[in-house]
Parts: C-alpha cells; sequence; structure tokens
C-alpha cells in the first residue's frame, strides 16, 4: 500500500484535537484507518444546530459532515470554542441525569448560614434585629432559591471515544430542548456514517514462501 493511500487522521487527531491530552493517550497508528476517497463527501454545509442553556453557562452545537463545533461559555469562569472530528467518537451513547452543582452550593449555604446565625444570637448576644444577623439569617433564602431552581435532574448523552473516554456530551436544557431527540439522531447518524468510510484495516498476510536449491 502506497503512502498516498494512506489516511492522516491519526496525525490529524494529534496535532488539532484540543481534548486529547499527549501525554496520556497516543493516537491510532499512520496506517490503522483507509480512507475510501470514493464515498468521502465534499460537501462541508451544516447539518444541524443545538443550542443548551444551564444554571451554569451555555454552550452552542454545531453539526458538520465530519466534524462537530461546540463552543459557549461557563458562567463567571471561562469562554471556549472546541472542533472535534466525529470519526473519534463511538455512535453508541451513554445517558445521564444529574443535578447542577449549584445545588449542593444551596445547600452548603442553607446550613452555614443557620449555623452562623445561631453563633451570633447565642454566642456574641447580638439582638435579632441587628443589621449582621439579618443579613446572615438572609442568606438560606437564597440558598433556598439556589436549591429550587437546580433541584430537577438534567439528561444529558455522553459519547466516547475508542479508549472508552468521554468527548462530548449533550444536554435537554434550554430553548431547544423540544430539538433534542432530533439532533441527537442526526448527530449519532452522522458519526455512524464517518465511522463508515473510515474503516479499520489490518496489513495483508502473506504466507512465506520457501525456494528449493538449485542443483
Amino acid at each position: 500500500m502506497q503512502l498516498k493511500e494512506l489516511s492522516s487522521i491519526g496525525v490529524y487527531l494529534w496535532f488539532h484535537n484540543p481534548i486529547y491530552d499527549k501525554k496520556v493517550l497516543t493516537p491510532a497508528p499512520f496506517h490503522y484507518y483507509k480512507i475510501r476517497k470514493s464515498k468521502r463527501e465534499k460537501i462541508m454545509d451544516l447539518i444541524a444546530t443545538y443550542s443548551e442553556t444551564r444554571f451554569s453557562g451555555k454552550r452552542d452545537f454545531e453539526l458538520y459532515p465530519d466534524y462537530i463545533r461546540v463552543h459557549g461559555k461557563v458562567f463567571l469562569h471561562s469562554d471556549f470554542d472546541v472542533t472535534i472530528p466525529l470519526v473519534t467518537l463511538k455512535p453508541n451513547c451513554s445517558l445521564l441525569r444529574i443535578r447542577e452543582a449549584s445545588f449542593i452550593a444551596g445547600m452548603w449555604l442553607i446550613l452555614i448560614s443557620l449555623i452562623l446565625t445561631g453563633i451570633l444570637v447565642a454566642g456574641f448576644k447580638l439582638p435579632i434585629d441587628h443589621v449582621l444577623v439579618l443579613f446572615v439569617a438572609s442568606l438560606p433564602i437564597a440558598g433556598f432559591i439556589l436549591c429550587l431552581a437546580t433541584f430537577h435532574k438534567v439528561e444529558f448523552i455522553r459519547f466516547q471515544n475508542d479508549f472508552g473516554i468521554v468527548l462530548l456530551d449533550v444536554a435537554r436544557a434550554g430553548k431547544d430542548k423540544n430539538k433534542f431527540d432530533a439532533f441527537i439522531q442526526a448527530l449519532t447518524a452522522t458519526i455512524r456514517k464517518n465511522r463508515e468510510i473510515a474503516e479499520p484495516t489490518t496489513p495483508p498476510y502473506s504466507e512465506p514462501t520457501t525456494r528449493s536449491p538449485q542443483r
């Protein structure tokens, strides 16, 4: 097999996928994928979009024929823009339902504020109508509102790579949650199509030949 017939997917993943940890993961060997160029699509139009809004931030997904772009922001933390080649994902997804981390933060806020209120009143003998006591005593209300806003569990669909590491997850949340199922179906179908285009191959095996000595 000539070099020009081999895929450069392994090299592409190594240098262009920011999720890969170069100290831990090793890309697929250069000869691992064989591209059937006659079936590779050349159209790079947008297939589907999905917007996810949660209490902690927002993410926008843009699905293309051979990659997915995820960009957004985490509230008071960071902005991000990531591109993931679809050939690195497995079409078999897993389901996860979890609450936002802010729910636990709200519980701690209620507990700590109640303890501080008791210390100020019983320990420091401050009157109930003291400004500091009133302020600390009002924090459980904020904690309760935070818990109430994040009480319901959020549904996540997760996609792994061949190493079993989750590279992508999508949550059913926000104004586009009615488009969630359709987007996941389109994403799964596109991943499967990319995996079919890039088929694993192994070097051909040839039987050893022996030659009888000439007389």
